[in-house]
Parts: structure tokens; sequence; C-alpha cells
């Protein structure tokens, strides 16, 4: 047994090199063995504490905090202490994980509750930062808030120090461990919220001392033969650290950054710095992004069907980012005759449907009445007459990308004129200049053009109230309007409205922030519910601005194009592209005299709306799908979520299986990737680095399992000599042994003359 036993202790000596031996006994030694654990165990406290309680403090969440001060520091004595002895570690894994299963079914409500109530406070300040209504609610089970954060606070130390000790512990990854511990504070921080000097100290002495110690190949606390062997590869020799010196090296940086700490604190006060200093013009950029992912999570960044302009004929709340291409969709051949805004129109909503979220016109009767021109014809008599103030203008319309419907201006007759894509149709059409002509609108019929639904009226009543509306018709638009302008911010990127959500509902209460559809759907029920016949509208808007600036002046005869009265000199023909950008929705609202006509109350907006969604339109351009589908909600207590993740699930399969195609793509890519680095990495490496980096090519091409256990250059070359790799001599082998020893472990450079003889003998194998 005894020889048993002395066997299983003799490791193998590793020949590094003609002359340099790799004791296989050196690693059986413990002087300083606990004192290393200790200082791993101070490592980990200071990386658990400083993320998950800097968080927290940033938000001024309260808890008990010396309780998880304490599970803290018990665990990361107890997870240091695993490495101490091989029969530990296997033991000691096994009782912690029981532990943590133990304790988690046993305190999952006070750990759920706990978790939601942190989510809770950490909404609400969020939803103070965004200027938002709307707040996501978690359902916490347990009434003392304050001891249920402490007990979710202490299992979450528990299990950070398990992960963050298999992290540091063997291999000192200090990048695996720090970028989730710093992602736990950049939340707060792009919330505008601090953390306390004590726990950015802790995390930053955590992270800082990995670091130094991986930097100097202290690896490992117990080093197998597997780590020595591929350490012995790579031609590195890896120790372990006095327990003395840590703990130097330890307070050395625990002063530094205390220092560099109070000092910032003291020169750069967070209130002084915030009043004094702007928004990055990376935060405004992604404010609304962040928004919509802290309410919706990637869902809200996600669009649910395809979009021209975010407008797909009444359907709504399924776009979470107005994503445009500025592509040409029509093409305009007309006269400019007005400096008003010109509409093209092609969708009419009649009846809206709350919750299922899209405008509808299915009603025979309220389609039938939007197909009436009754104005349009008044305008053309009085055009004929021969009275001044009237005109008749024609305008050609090339569908180059959109879809095929009716692109009909103010006022035309021509609706059931269709344009399918790559076809061109000419509409006549009478603009409206001044006087309304003589005569009166036909009187409506149908009953939709005053409804409001029921699930809407409390939202659109209250709205009402709080924004004072009264008086006249004209009142009542003035005075939505400038109320929309003031309070409901303009956006391209709304998030998708929350499944069980309605659109018009949410916008109007909660979210209060939007693009064209968001007003026009809710201008268009409060219209109603005040009493003014309205109606939703979709296609394309341009100004004369535009037109001024971008049309294109064409040969065509202006008499051909337009007759009568006009508000522009009539001096050519232009043709003008009209984009996804122009793509609009608007209200139509009726009135006794005129009929139907455009109402714009969608708020102004400014370039920086625009590259506020810019950055992401390339990210969320992945996930567009061609299919409806529904969006998702929020987490909300007293809801069943099972049908929402069923549904998430099967609408989200097209966009998984595109994720699944570009990563196979992706494949490809990073071979690539990796390839251009080692090219660029050779083409800076001095003589010794680019001989050693085209060996290590060679063998490995070459490698097989005899290789692994072979660890310097003689055997190696001795062993592909006899398999046929390398043909040459063996006096040229010796000499590629001598270069390749001089290049590994001299701090000389290795010749030209014996670089080139070295590199012929491994390329001419």
């Amino acid at each position: 047994m005894a020889k048993i036993l002395q066997k299983k202790k003799n490791k193998p000596d590793i020949l590094l090199s003609e002359g340099i031996i790799l004791s296989g006994c050196f690693y059986e030694k413990r002087e300083g063995t606990w004192a290393n654990l200790l200082v791993r165990a101070i490592f980990l406290f200071a990386i658990v504490t400083g993320s998950l309680g800097g968080m927290l403090s940033a938000f001024q969440i309260s808890y008990i905090k010396w309780a998880f001060f304490l599970t803290a520091l018990f665990a990361a004595l107890y997870c240091a202490s695993l490495y101490a002895s091989g029969w530990w570690e296997n033991t000691g894994y096994i009782l912690i994980f029981i532990v943590v299963a133990y304790s988690g079914l046993r305190l999952r409500t006070y750990i759920s509750s706990g978790f939601y109530g942190i989510l809770n406070d950490i909404s609400s300040s969020a939803s103070i930062f965004f200027e938002s209504d709307a707040q996501v609610s978690y359902a916490e089970q347990v009434e003392n808030h304050y001891l249920a954060i402490t007990v979710a606070m202490c299992y979450f130390a528990l299990i950070s120090c398990i992960v963050t000790n298999g992290l540091i512990s063997r291999k000192s990854k200090y990048l695996a461990a720090s970028v989730p511990a710093v992602l736990f504070l950049m939340v707060p921080i792009y919330l505008e919220h601090e953390p306390e000097g004590i726990y950015v100290i802790l995390l930053a002495v955590g992270i800082i001392t990995v670091y130094i110690y991986r930097q100097n190949q202290y690896l490992s606390q117990r080093p197998k033969q597997k780590v020595l062997l591929k350490a012995a590869k790579k031609h590195l020799l890896l120790g372990n650290f006095s327990g003395g010196a840590a703990l130097g090296a330890l307070f050395a940086v625990a002063l530094l950054c205390t220092v560099i700490v109070s000092v910032t604190e003291l020169l750069i006060p967070k209130d002084s710095y915030l009043a004094g200093n702007a928004r990055s013009s990376f935060k405004l950029q992604t404010m609304d992004t962040m928004e919509n992912f802290y309410l919706l999570g990637v869902m809200g960044l996600i669009n649910f069907y395809p979009t021209t302009g975010g407008l797909v004929n009444g359907r709504l709340g399924g776009v979470g980012s107005v994503r445009l291409d500025y592509e040409t969709d029509l093409t305009l051949e007309f006269v400019p005759y007005t400096y008003d805004r010109i509409y093209l129109k092609s969708f009419i909503g009649a009846e809206y449907i709350p919750y299922e979220n899209h405008w509808s016109i299915e009603d025979q009767t309220a389609y039938l009445e939007s197909q009436k021109h009754d104005t349009a014809d008044r305008l053309e008599d009085a055009f004929l007459s021969g009275r001044d103030g009237y005109a008749r203008a024609v305008m050609k319309i090339m569908n180059v990308a959109a879809m095929s419907a009716a692109y009909l201006p103010y006022y035309s007759n021509n609706s059931a004129v269709l344009i399918p894509p790559t076809q061109e149709a000419e509409y006549t059409f009478f603009p409206l200049l001044g006087e309304v002509p003589d005569g009166s609108a036909d009187p409506l019929v149908s009953d939709l053009w005053l409804e409001v639904p029921e699930e809407n009226r409390e939202v659109i009543a209250d709205f009402c109230d709080k924004a004072g509306l009264s008086g006249s018709s004209q009142e009542i638009i003035d005075g939505l309007r400038d109320y929309f302008q003031q309070e409901y911010p303009y956006t391209l990127s709304p998030g998708a409205t929350p499944r069980r959500k309605d659109f018009i509902n949410y916008f109007l209460a909660e979210k209060r922030k939007g693009y064209c559809a968001h007003y026009a759907s809710s201008a268009v029920l409060i219209l109603r519910y005040m009493g003014i016949p309205a109606r939703y509208v979709e296609g394309y808007a341009v100004d004369a601005a535009e037109i001024a600036q971008d049309a294109e002046r064409t040969a065509q005869n202006v008499s051909d194009y337009y007759e009568g009265t006009s508000l522009l000199a009539q001096s050519s023909v232009v043709s003008y592209d009209v984009s996804d950008g122009n793509a609009h929705a608007w209200v139509e609202v009726y009135d006794e005299n005129l009929g139907w006509y455009p109402v714009e109350l969608t708020p102004y907006w400014t370039t920086q709306e625009e590259s506020r969604n810019s950055l992401w339109d390339m990210f969320t351009r992945l996930f567009q799908t061609e299919g409806n589908a529904p969006s998702v909600e929020i987490n909300a207590p007293n809801e069943n979520t099972g049908a929402a993740i069923t549904d998430t699930i099967r609408s989200s399969a097209p966009r998984l299986v595109f994720c699944l195609v570009l990563l196979i793509v992706a494949i490809p890519v990073w071979f690539l990737t990796k390839r251009l680095i080692r090219l660029y990495r050779y083409s800076h490496a001095d003589r010794n680095g680019k001989l050693l980096m085209l060996y290590h090519s060679m063998i490995q091409k070459e490698s097989r399992n005899e290789l692994k256990n072979m660890k310097n250059f003689e055997e190696q070359i001795a062993w592909l000599a006899e398999n046929g790799f390398l043909n040459q001599n063996w006096a040229c082998l010796e000499d590629l042994i001598q270069t390749l020893n001089e290049a590994a472990f001299s701090q000389r450079e290795i010749s030209a003359e014996a670089f080139d003889e070295a590199c012929r003998i491994i390329n001419g194998r």
C-alpha cells in the first residue's frame, strides 16, 4: 500500500528544453497555502460586495447590510478553502450546492419577493429618469419589504461567490469576473445614480489585484499536471504568490483606490457635475431605446410586422422602432401650387378595435361613405364655372416600391385608381386654395365617425379633463395640438405596445411618447369624444420646403398639369421622389360645409429625435419579420403568463431561424477574423516570434495524440521526422532545434540567416 501511495505522489518531470526541467513534485509543497486562500477570499469578497452592494447603494435601497456582508464573507472564505486539498474540493462543492438548493427552496418566497422589491425600486428611479408615467410593477408576496430584500441579497451573495470563485481561484480570469460586476454598476450610472465610494473601492481592489496576479502568471492555487503541461507548451512558468506579499500588494492597491475615489468625490461632487454638464450625445441617442428595453425587455426593440415608416394599413402597436431606409417609394410629377403640406391618402380607418390595436373599415356603410367625393365635385363645379380662386391639377404617380393602393391627393374623385408596384397612374384633383365652395357637404350616415369604444372612454375622458379641451371645434383642435406638443414628445423609438395593453390607452396614460400613428389614432377618439366626427388616415405627406429643395424640374408643359389659380408661380413641372420618411398618419375632421379635411396633430420633431433612433437601426433591422405577431406584456401580478410565453415563442420562431442562419454565417467570419489577427501579429513580431508562430502552425496541422505529451522541441521534431513530416537530414534538424530553442528562450534575436534556414526546413517538409 505504501508503494502505491508513493507511486501516486511521484509526478513526472517536464523537460521544457535542454537543461531546463520542471520538477513534477514542486506543487506538493504547502508553504503559505492558508495565507494564499485567505487572500483569495478577500478578492472574492471585494468583487461580490462591490458589485451587488454598489448597485443597491446607488438606488438607496434599504436592507440589513451587516447580514449581507457577513454572508458574503463566510461564503468567500468557504469557497476559497475548497482549494486547500483535492478531497475537500470535491466534497465541499457538493455540500455548498446542497446548501444553495435547500435554502433556495425553503426561502423561495422571500428571495423572489426581495428580488421583485429591488426591481420595483429601480423601476421607480428609472421612470423618474426617463420622465415617463409607464412603470413596470412586480408583485411582492412578503409584506416586509426590508426583510425580503435582505434575504434576497444574502442569497445572491452566496450564488455570486460560488460563480466568481470558479473564475478567479483556478485561473484568475479577471475579465470574466469583472465584466458582469461592472455591468451591475452601469445600470445606476446610466440612470445618473452614484454608488457609494466604499463599494467602488471594494470592486476596484478586487479586480485590479486579480489582474496583477494574472499578469504575473499566478494562475492556480494547486496546479494540476494538465495545467502545467499546457503552460509548458507555451513556455510559461506558473507560480504561486506568498501570503505576505499578496497582503502587501492588496493593501497598496486598496490605499491607491481609496485615494483616487476620495479625491474624485471631493473635487467633482455628483450634483455640481450633473448641473454643469449636459447629457452626452450617446445617452441622448439611446434614451428612447433604453426606456423601451427597461419597460419591455428585448421584445420592445423588435418590430412584429414589416413597416413603411411605421405604418401598415391601420395596424398599430407592433413597431418597436421606426426604421427608415429613405429609398424611393413613389415618384410624383406635378406642378407645385401651395405652401401647405401636400397629403396623399391611401388608407382610411373608421372603426378602432381596442386591444386588437388596429383600424378597420369593414363596415359597408362607412366604406361607401369614405368613397364619396362630394367636396371634390363642388370644387370641380366652382373651377368649371370660371370663378377665381379655384384650379384643376394633374399628378402622375409612379409606384416604385410602395404597396398597391390609391395614393389620392386632396381633392380628387379618382379613388378607384389603384397603382400596383412598378406601375404609373394619373390623378386629377381640385386643390382647396381659399374659400370653401358654395353649398354644403353630404350629411354623414354611418355612426362610426363618432364612435368611441367603451374600453377607451375612461382614459379619453381623463385625458380631456387634464388637457382642458372645450369650446368650438377649432378651439378643441388647437388645444389638443398644443397639449400634444407640450406634454407628449415625438419619438421614432416608441417601443412595441405591451401584450394585453390597448395601443391608445397605453400611449395616453402611460408611455406618453410616440410617432404619428399614436397621435392620429388617439386624436380621432378624443375628437369623437368631444362630439367632432373624425377618422384615421394613412399615406404620404410632402412639405413645400422639401419640394423646393429636392425636386427636379422636367421639360413637361405646365398647362398639361395645372389650370387656374395658384399660390405659387407656375414655373415648371417637377419630379419628386417620396420615401418612407414621408410616410405619415393624420386625422380627417368633418365639417358641414367643407366635408372631410385633413388636420395635423402630430408634434414637431427635430433631427435629434431621428439620430436617437438611427444608432439602433442596424441592430433592430435583424429582427424584422414579415408576419404579424402579438406584442409582449410587462410582468404584472395576477396575470396568466403561460399564454404570453407561448405566443412569444411562436411569434419569435422566424427571428430565431434568422439568428441561427446568422450564426452559421458568422462561423466563417470568425475563422477569417482569427486568421487576420494571426497575420497581424506575425507582421508585427520579431524574427523569434515569427519563427515560433510558423513552427506552432506546422505542428497544429500535423497534430497527433503523440505530440500532446512531447513538450520540448527535440522530442517533437524527432517524432515528426520519424513519421515523415520532416524529410531533411538530422544535421539540418539539429540546427532547427537549436534555432527554435534560441528563439524561445534567448533574449537575443536570431540572425536573418538562421531564420531563413529554419523557415526553409519548416516549409519544405
